[in-house]
C-alpha cells in the first residue's frame, strides 16, 4: 500500500492516515490486521486524533460480527443441504458467506477528514482514486448534518451514522406484522424457488401477509419490499433544512400551474419499509433511479456488503457475467438498532440479516444529480436486472413534467448551463 501511495496526489497528512487505516493486502486476515493496526495507533495517538477510540471499537465489533456470521451461515447451509438443496436460498447464502469472508472493514474517516479530501481534491477523487475504494465515514448525526450542510453535495462515499446512546424508534416487527394483516398482498423477494441457470437475478413477486408471517422464522428466507408511508418521518434529521434534497416532494407551483407539486411529486414511492426474515439475503444490486438511499435499522441486525464506485460499463460486464456477486472485495458494515446508513448512488451492495429485521428509509434525489437520474431511468428500463426492484410507474409518468420544470428554471431546479444536456435528458426519457 505504501508503494502504491507514493505517487498519489494526496497531501502527506492524508497519505499517512490512509496508510495507517487501510488493511494490508496479505495475511493476517483483513479485519483482524486492521484491528491490530488501530489498537497500536490508539495507544500512541488517541489524544491527537478525534474519534480514534470509536474506530477501534467499531473494527473489533466488525471482526466479532464476521465470526458470528461465518459460523451461522455454515450451520444454515448444512440444514439447507438436507431440506432445501437446489434452491436459490442455498445459492445466495453460500455466496454471501464467501463475500463476508472476503470483506474488508474499510478505511474509516471522520467528518473532518472527509471534508478535507473534498475541499483539497474535489468530488471526482472519491471515484477516481483506487486508494479510496474502501473509504467510508463513521460519524454521529450531528457530524453527518455538518458534512451535508457544508458541502451542499451528494455523499461521495457511504456514511455509517451512529450515536451513543443510539436513538431507537418506538416501533417493532410485531407492530409491523399487525399492519400487514390489513394488506392483501405484499411485494417480496422469495428465495425458496428452485435454482435456475436462465438468469442470475430475482425480481419481485406478490405474497400474502399470512404467508409472510409463517416464513419469518422458517428455513426459506423472504424479504418484504418497499411498503411506503408506514413511518411518516423516515427522512433522517441530518437532511432537514436542505431544499436541494427535497426535490421529490417540495416543488414550486400553484394549483393552476401545470408544474404544480401534484404533477411531479414522488413522495409516495420515496419512503420504504423493509421487513426481512432470519437469514434473508438480498441479491447484489444498485439502487435504482440514481438515488441516494438512507436506511435506519429499527430491530434486528444487518450486515451490509458494499463494493466500490461503479459505472455503466462495469455494470454491463457484471450483468452479462450472470455472477451473483461482482468482482473485488466489499466493505463489511455492521448495523445495530438505531444505526443509519447513507448509500451514495451507483454502489453495488448486498445485505444479509442474521436476525429478523425491520428497516425504514427514504430514497433521495439531489438537484445536482438530475442528468444521472434521467440517464439511469433509461438504463434501468433497458436492463432491469441491475436493480432488485422495478421502476415506480409514477416516476416514469412524471419525469417529463420534472424535466420541463428544469428547462423553465426555479429555486430547486437550476437551469443547466449546457443546452445539449437538456436535449440529452429529453432523449433519455423517450420511451
Amino acid at each position: 500500500m505504501l508503494t502504491r501511495l507514493a505517487g498519489s496526489k494526496f497531501k502527506p497528512a492524508l497519505q499517512a492516515h490512509l496508510c495507517r487505516c487501510s488493511e494490508p493486502e496479505i495475511s493476517p486476515p483483513p479485519i483482524a490486521a486492521l484491528v491490530d493496526n488501530l489498537s497500536t495507533m490508539a495507544a500512541a495517538e488517541a489524544p491527537q486524533i478525534t474519534g480514534r477510540r470509536q474506530f477501534v471499537e467499531y473494527a473489533r465489533e466488525c471482526e466479532e460480527f464476521r465470526r458470528q456470521l461465518v459460523g451461522q451461515i455454515a450451520e444454515v447451509l448444512v440444514e439447507m443441504e438436507t431440506y432445501a438443496s437446489n434452491t436459490r436460498a442455498q445459492d445466495e447464502i453460500e455466496v454471501v458467506g464467501e463475500d463476508i469472508k472476503n470483506a474488508v472493514v474499510g478505511t474509516m474517516l471522520d467528518a473532518r477528514q472527509y471534508l478535507e479530501i473534498l475541499r483539497d481534491h474535489g468530488s471526482d477523487t472519491f471515484r477516481e482514486e483506487p486508494e479510496l475504494e474502501h473509504v467510508f465515514v463513521l460519524c454521529t448525526r450531528a457530524e453527518a448534518a455538518d458534512m451535508l450542510h457544508k458541502t451542499k453535495w451528494p455523499p461521495l462515499c457511504p456514511f455509517l451514522v451512529r450515536d451513543h446512546p443510539p436513538r431507537v424508534r418506538n416501533l417493532s416487527i410485531d407492530t409491523y406484522l399487525n399492519y400487514l394483516e390489513h394488506k392483501g398482498a405484499v411485494q417480496v423477494h422469495d428465495f425458496s424457488r428452485p435454482r435456475t441457470t436462465e438468469d442470475g437475478f430475482i425480481q419481485p413477486m406478490s405474497m400474502t401477509s399470512r404467508t409472510i408471517k409463517k416464513r419469518l422464522d422458517g428455513l426459506f428466507p423472504v424479504n418484504c419490499l418497499n411498503l411506503s408511508k408506514f413511518v411518516q418521518d423516515s427522512l433522517p434529521d441530518f437532511f432537514e433544512g436542505m431544499p436541494e434534497w427535497n426535490i421529490l416532494s417540495m416543488m414550486p407551483g400553484t394549483s393552476r400551474d401545470p408544474f404544480a407539486p401534484r404533477a411531479i411529486d414522488q413522495s409516495e414511492t420515496a419512503d420504504f419499509t423493509l421487513l426481512c426474515s432470519k437469514d434473508a439475503p438480498t441479491t447484489a444490486h444498485v439502487d435504482g433511479e440514481a438515488v441516494v438511499t438512507t436506511g435506519e435499522l429499527v430491530q434486528g441486525r444487518k450486515a451490509w456488503l458494499i463494493w466500490g464506485p461503479t459505472d455503466q460499463n462495469s455494470l454491463d460486464a457484471w450483468t452479462q457475467s450472470k455472477k451473483y456477486s461482482p468482482s473485488g472485495r466489499p466493505v463489511l458494515f455492521s448495523m445495530k438498532p438505531g444505526d443509519r446508513i447513507v448509500m451514495p448512488k451507483f454502489r453495488l451492495h448486498r445485505v444479509f440479516s442474521p436476525q429478523a429485521s425491520l428497516m425504514v428509509g427514504r430514497k433521495l434525489w439531489h438537484s445536482r444529480d438530475l442528468p444521472d437520474i434521467v440517464h439511469w431511468v433509461r438504463y434501468q428500463l433497458d436492463k432491469p436486472a441491475v436493480s432488485n426492484e422495478d421502476l415506480p410507474q409514477e416516476l416514469i409518468e412524471k419525469l417529463p413534467n420534472i424535466l420541463r420544470l428544469v428547462e423553465r428554471g426555479g429555486k430547486f431546479w437550476p437551469t443547466p448551463t449546457d443546452p445539449d444536456q437538456v436535449r440529452r435528458m429529453r432523449k433519455d426519457i423517450e420511451v
